[in-house]
């Protein structure tokens, strides 16, 4: 399963998550880099979630693709769709977000970090299993990088 391409994109935009938001701890509380490391975080991480079930704005079947994977019924509304909504509503990916809007991507960060833990585990449990979802995602240099070195990348998934 070490070689499937859409789980070696998730696992890499998670980590990447994982290091921009560890990377606050390196500035200032109260400067701008601090805003942005931790909506760029945020950000990676709803990138994360939306290579495995799917991005709203490409993927027709993305309400459903997580039943595939054996995720609970109403997981994606219950779950994924507060998220989105903070993605959208407070502008993460613009940085234009006033304190408030920092705040709650702040408040909803250990959330999105547990739905992407949750969906990840729930694709690796499914591969094998499942049917094709159409074309796999074209995996970077840094994805083709990690397949060469599997001991990395189960790693990886171990952590979640």
């Amino acid at each position: 399963h070490l070689d499937d391409p859409r789980l070696s994109k998730a696992l890499m935009y998670r980590e990447h998550a994982a290091f921009l938001f560890e990377a606050r701890l390196r500035v200032g509380f109260f400067t701008h880099h601090f805003s942005y490391l931790l909506t760029s975080a945020y950000l990676n991480m709803w990138k994360s979630i939306t290579t495995i079930l799917g991005d709203p704005s490409k993927d027709k079947d993305y309400q459903s693709r997580f039943q595939i994977f054996g995720l609970p019924r109403g997981y994606w509304d219950d779950n994924v769709k507060p998220l989105k909504k903070v993605r959208d509503d407070l502008d993460v990916a613009h940085y234009s977000m006033e304190l408030d809007g920092i705040q709650s991507v702040e408040g909803s960060f250990g959330a999105a970090a547990q739905v992407c833990q949750t969906v990840i585990r729930a694709y690796v449990a499914s591969l094998g299993s499942r049917p094709q979802l159409g074309p796999e995602p074209r995996a970077t240099s840094a994805a083709a990088q990690l397949e060469r070195q599997p001991d990395r990348q189960e790693r990886r998934i171990d952590e979640l």
